[in-house]
């Protein structure tokens, strides 16, 4: 009954004649006579002073203390008002008892007391102290309360709730709550006899889930708790099956296998209705083989993020909670130990640690409840010898690794068959302990690892390896390698890596080491006693030559990963960080995470998760110094890229995994404990690596000040170097260490970006070395402004474009106009690219140079340049002239045409101004004289004005350089061609017969290997073919023509690979599909390799050809006509073209299902229809995508007829099985 239509009131025990507990709206189906149908009223008295024989005590319970009351019988107003809505009066007696007669004689009074009222037809009812234990007797659990019978072989709902287990955090997903709720649903409105199943893996959390799901108010009360074995055994059992009792109860019986399951069952089943049952079990597939009369519920694992909240809610770090989280596999009782034992110790979680409640939850994991003992000890000892690889092979292909472990198992224990091995294997499986389908692993992981050191403590004394690893086969080694990792958590399994790292071990052969599996091992070993492995490296690695080093390829990765690991602690800092050094002088990789960047990382001032190691920036400082110290170039050069390191400030990262050991997590990586721990590091490293610049070889000192330099802004967020770095600066430009234009960008840079709230100290002081540094006498602001092109000079803060830059340039030409030994000083300087921005003030001095008297000298001294010459100032000279006249300008550029030195740059200053015909004239005919190089024409793309050309010589230039041999002309005509002719500002209509010798120039259709192909080619070439198809309708055929004969080009810009130029021959192809197909089917037919090159190239790339072959385009009367010519040649060509998918459809063909009911009878279709299938691209693992095509295939078979097609689609299924069930094996393999 919902515990909502009772309200029973707290002043019970108080003589107050009031009603002391409303029940509202019972149903006709009550579960008990107790209560009865409908609303009814309670006045329960509890003392023994209340009579109900009295007729004055019932009179005083009905009408109230006062006489007047009583002889009125005036009815209490609570009383009156339920009566009159057809409430039944109860009246309970706790403290009195009465028999029968008894009884009928009390209700006879109260129904005449209620008729004295005016009320003759209530329902009167009566519960006296000797009556009430019949009723309670019907719920077993309340009659116990009551009775306070002792509890045995069963608990009460209370007793169970505090339970240890029961009282741990519960946490749980969604799907749990939907679970709760349907059980509890199905408790509280029953539709007959109930039995829910719940079944689940061992610790999964399902007595848990069962106990939620009762702690319903309306459940709980009812609930009595057992487990099978107790159950059946009990009385209780015996009692609750009497024929004469109808009880009430939610039985809840854990550790119900089905056998005892169905027992119970068959006996509950048909005696009541009242008697719901929950069992429990940990067999998980049950339920596949079960009866429809038991409802299931498979309690399935926890997820990873909720097994993180199990185990930070016993206080673990959520670092620490995510690592062990895999551990658990799922089971909330394995993280809830994992939780108990961190209370331990929390610095070393220990999941094998030996106690009582680890070794009643594995024993209970393997055993289950299986009796007998030699039984227990054949699965522990199986168990034990598969712990000892990650995985292993049992079925199929693979079941030779099986065969291999009972080899091993059975040379030690001859009692143990293969029968006896495959036949607790099977078991295994069925108890979700070992779990897999071809390949085998046991979960929990935890349980794994457990059963490894357990091996090690029990067979350690028989072990020896080369002969133990002698007898496996297969992955059996790299598996039983891998599982060496967590030899850290048994004290035997630690001994014995150690004698494996010691001379007589394996790795006494040095190639060993450098095999992958050797490595690997290695690398295993390193997680369980990295300070062994680190003697081990010392005697190997650190003493071989560098030759050796070289040389080492195989196990490279696997030796740097495992020093990363060593070097994690802080005593092995130094030693395993010169080891890593010696490797990175030998380098041979090319990743960022090669020995030289993981040396580099070492030095990071990153904290917390993102340091490299628990050493302090001053415990690693030694190692940088000899690196920075070393006689050796390499050594010297890794020790500049660890300062870099070292002086970063910002963006720390790290790739997790070194910290993670087996079961240990290296947890107290360095943290600064003080912020002047944090800010000496970073001066420690500066002031060595900026001391040490004067005695460094030329290129290592540029190196040295770039890092200074690029490292000086971060560094000046750091309180209490800021001085440092601010003084070093200025020392690098004293000392002319730096280049002044990198001092000068570096310091603008500083205070350009200097935060809003950094101290004004620092500000000024920043201010002041970048006011010395670029100085304010006219040279230095010549230098600064005209010599650097700074970006953010351009930009205000905002990002708005400014012309502050030109303002300070014109303000230099002013001065040099007034002073013109300015200008005689500089000249030479400003003729050269140290001048980024002379242009501008070529600009501005012409202004004032009325008789070109500036241009003359500055074309004198130009001559005088070498290679370091920038024509920029005379550029922008000239472009000032231009805007005042034209003719000028162009007779000043004919002047420099016909100057050896200045023709060179004709191009450079011709483009400084806006171009004309003539300017493009005199560059044109230049390069045709020899005198400029073809090349400079690649500058005219770069936005200028070339629309304005008239188009004769627009034409001219392009033609030229189509004839000429220069790599890159053929991407420079495309970019003119786009400009002049399809740009929308364009004058001047494409041209037919120019753009059709474009579109066909042998540089495009036939390119040699001189054609230097851009990327970008393919868009304008693509952009102007199918502008001219469309400007030129009547030509589309004769260019299809051209075009298609090119595709087997292997250069050509319409070649298979280039998407954007297909386009343009789907275009024509959907134009003109019969014209087309004539001249494809020509080149089909040639006897040279074109037929299987134009295939190819219809069928599009990998992306395309399941759904946009080309061969779509054609009509299939088109391609029938032409394959029955030749049907055993030509039929086998087209089924390789064709989309390779299958499908129905009442609005498109199908061209692979038309071809293959045509011609599926000939052998060289099938087998280049299968070739056709089988080949694409895809994401994701190879057997989901082969079960994909198979579904597809299926599906389609569903509404297929014709017998050739059925008949293929069959045998590539058969192909689709194999291969879905070996990519399948080597999947699992692999994971």
């Amino acid at each position: 009954m919902p515990t909502e239509k009772i309200d029973i009131s707290e002043q019970v025990n108080i003589r107050d004649g009031g009603i002391d507990g409303i029940i509202g709206n019972v149903p006709d189906a009550n579960v008990s006579d107790l209560i009865p149908t409908g609303d009814s009223i309670l006045q329960i008295k509890t003392g023994d002073t209340f009579n109900p024989k009295s007729d004055y005590d019932l009179a005083k319970e009905l009408f109230g203390p006062t006489k007047a009351n009583r002889d009125n019988h005036n009815l209490k107003p609570g009383i009156r008002k339920y009566i009159e809505e057809g409430a039944t009066y109860i009246l309970v007696c706790f403290g009195a008892s009465a028999e029968g007669d008894d009884r009928d004689e009390i209700v006879t009074n109260l129904k005449r007391l209620f008729n004295l009222s005016g009320h003759p037809n209530v329902q009167v009812r009566v519960y006296t102290q000797n009556q009430l234990p019949v009723f309670f007797e019907q719920f077993p659990p309340l009659a116990i309360r009551i009775t306070r019978r002792p509890e045995s072989g069963f608990s009460l709902f209370e007793r169970w709730e505090a339970k240890d287990e029961m009282q741990l955090p519960f946490i749980k997903e969604a799907s749990h709550d939907e679970t709760i709720s349907a059980i509890s649903e199905k408790l509280n409105n029953p539709s007959g006899p109930t039995h829910i199943r719940i079944l689940g893996d061992p610790g999964i959390g399902k007595t848990r889930l069962a106990l939620e799901a009762v702690r319903d108010e309306r459940l709980k009360g009812g609930v009595l708790y057992t487990n099978a074995s107790d159950f059946i055994k009990s009385s209780l059992k015996d009692e609750l099956l009497l024929p004469s009792r109808n009880y009430s109860v939610v039985l809840v019986i854990d550790e119900c296998d089905m056998k005892n399951c169905y027992i119970i069952w068959d006996e509950f089943k048909t005696i009541s209705d009242k008697v719901q049952i929950i069992t429990i079990y940990n067999e998980i597939n049950e339920s596949d083989r079960g009866t429809e009369e038991f409802s299931y519920i498979k309690c399935a694992k926890l997820s990873e993020k909720s097994i993180e909240d199990i185990l930070k809610a016993h206080g673990i770090t959520p670092e620490k909670a995510r690592r062990w989280a895999g551990f658990c596999s799922g089971s909330p009782r394995v993280a809830h130990i994992f939780g108990q034992n961190y209370h331990v110790d929390p610095e070393r979680i220990d999941v094998l640690r030996r106690s009582a409640a680890m070794d009643v939850v594995w024993d209970r994991y393997i055993t289950g409840y299986v009796d007998s003992e030699s039984e227990i000890n054949r699965r522990k000892t199986i168990l034990m010898y598969i712990s000892l690889f990650k995985r292993f092979g049992y079925s199929r292909t693979v079941s030779d690794e099986a065969r291999a472990i009972w080899g091993i198992i059975e040379s030690r224990n001859s009692d143990i068959s293969w029968d006896n091995f495959l036949e607790t294997i099977e078991d295994l499986r069925a108890k979700k302990i070992l779990q897999g389908e071809d390949t085998l692993y046991i979960t929990p992981k935890a349980l794994h690892i457990w059963l490894w050191c357990k091996w090690w403590d029990t067979y350690m004394r028989y072990y020896n390896h080369e002969e133990f690893t002698s007898q496996m086969i297969g992955k059996l080694e790299e598996w039983y390698n891998d599982m060496f990792q967590y030899a850290g958590s048994s004290e035997i399994a630690g001994k014995t890596v150690k004698k494996l790292l010691e001379d007589s071990g394996p790795f006494t052969e040095q190639d060993y080491l450098k095999t992958r599996n050797g490595s690997q091992f290695f690398l295993a070993l390193t997680n369980a006693d990295p300070k062994s492995a680190l003697k081990l490296l010392k005697k190997t690695v650190g003493k071989w030559t560098i030759e050796e080093l070289l040389e080492l390829e195989e196990g490279r990765s696997n030796i740097i990963w495992a020093l990363e690991k060593i070097v994690i602690y802080r005593q092995n800092f130094i030693e395993g960080g010169r080891i890593l050094l010696r490797l990175a002088e030998a380098e041979n990789q090319s990743w960022s995470n090669n020995a030289s960047g993981v040396f580099a990382g070492l030095f990071t001032n990153g904290p917390g998760s993102v340091a490299p190691t628990q050493a302090s920036p001053k415990e690693r400082f030694p190692l940088l110094q000899e690196a920075l110290d070393s006689s050796s170039k390499k050594a010297r050069l890794l020790g500049l890229r660890a300062c870099d390191s070292a002086l970063n400030t910002s963006g720390f990262s790290r790739m997790v995994g070194a910290e993670h050991q087996g079961l240990r997590v290296v947890s107290d990586l360095w943290t600064p404990k003080t912020y002047k721990e944090l800010s000496d590091s970073y001066k420690n490293v500066w002031n060595y690596l900026h001391s040490k610049l004067p005695a460094m070889e030329e290129d290592e000192r540029d190196e040295g000040v770039r890092i200074l330099l690029e490292r000086s802004r971060g560094l000046l967020s750091i309180k209490g170097i800021s001085d440092i770095v601010l003084k070093s600066l200025r020392e690098l430009d004293k000392k002319n260490y730096a280049n002044k234009k990198q001092l000068i960008a570096t310091t603008n840079e500083i205070i350009r970006y200097m935060p809003n709230d950094a101290p004004k100290s620092l500000i000024n002081k920043s201010k002041k070395l970048y006011k010395d540094i670029v100085g304010t006498g006219f040279n230095s602001r010549l230098h600064r402004y005209v010599g650097l092109n700074i970006f953010e000079d351009f930009y205000d803060e905002d990002g708005k474009k400014n012309n502050n830059v030109e303002k300070i340039i014109e303000n230099l030409a002013d001065e040099m106009a007034n002073n013109q030994e300015l200008f005689n000083k500089n000249i030479e300087w400003l003729l050269t690219n140290d001048a980024q921005n002379a242009n501008f003030l070529g600009y501005s001095l012409a202004r004032h140079d009325s008789n070109n008297e500036l241009l003359e000298n500055m074309l004198q001294k130009f001559n005088l340049i070498g290679t370091d010459a920038n024509p920029g100032l005379i550029g922008g000279y000239l472009r000032k002239i231009q805007e005042i006249d034209v003719n000028s300008w162009e007779n000043q550029l004919d002047r420099i045409a016909n100057n050896s030195h200045l023709c060179k740059f004709l191009v450079e200053i011709t483009i400084s101004g806006s171009i004309t015909d003539r300017s493009i004239r005199r560059i044109l005919d230049n390069m045709k004289a020899g005198f400029l190089n073809i090349e400079k024409l690649s500058l005219l793309t770069y936005g200028y004005n070339t629309r304005g050309l008239a188009e004769e010589l627009f034409l001219e230039i392009t033609y030229y350089l189509l004839r000429s041999e220069y790599p890159k002309a053929r991407s420079i005509v495309l970019r003119y061609w786009d400009y002049y002719y399809l740009d929308n500002k364009s004058k001047y209509k494409l041209p037919e017969k120019d753009t059709w010798n474009l579109l066909t120039h042998q540089k495009y259709l036939y390119p040699d290997n001189t054609v230097k192909q851009e990327p970008i080619d393919d868009y304008y070439w693509s952009k102007i073919a199918l502008s001219f198809i469309e400007n030129y309708k009547e030509r589309i055929v004769e260019l299809g023509r051209k075009f298609i004969p090119a595709i087997f080009h292997g250069k050509s810009i319409i070649g298979r690979y280039h998407n954007q130029t297909n386009k343009v021959i789907t275009e024509i192809i959907k134009k003109f599909p019969e014209e087309m197909w004539h001249t494809i089917t020509a080149e089909l037919e040639k006897e040279d390799s074109r037929s299987y090159k134009i295939l190819i190239w219809m069928q599009g790339d990998s992306l395309e050809k399941r759904h946009k072959s080309k061969l779509t385009l054609i009509p299939l009367d088109l391609i029938w006509d032409w394959i029955d010519k030749d049907p055993h040649s030509r039929a086998r060509l087209i089924a390789e073209a064709v989309p390779n998918s299958l499908f129905h459809s009442a609005e498109k063909k199908c061209y692979a299902r038309e071809v293959l009911a045509r011609y599926g009878n000939i052998e060289s279709v099938k087998s280049a229809m299968f070739s056709n299938f089988i080949t694409g691209v895809y994401n994701g693992p190879m057997s989901a995508h082969y079960k994909g095509r198979k579904l597809e295939l299926l599906e389609f078979l569903k509404n297929e007829s014709n017998s050739n097609v059925i008949e293929w689609v069959e045998d590539h299924i058969s192909y689709l099985d194999n291969e879905i069930e070996r990519s399948r094996i080597e999947e699992e393999r692999e994971f």
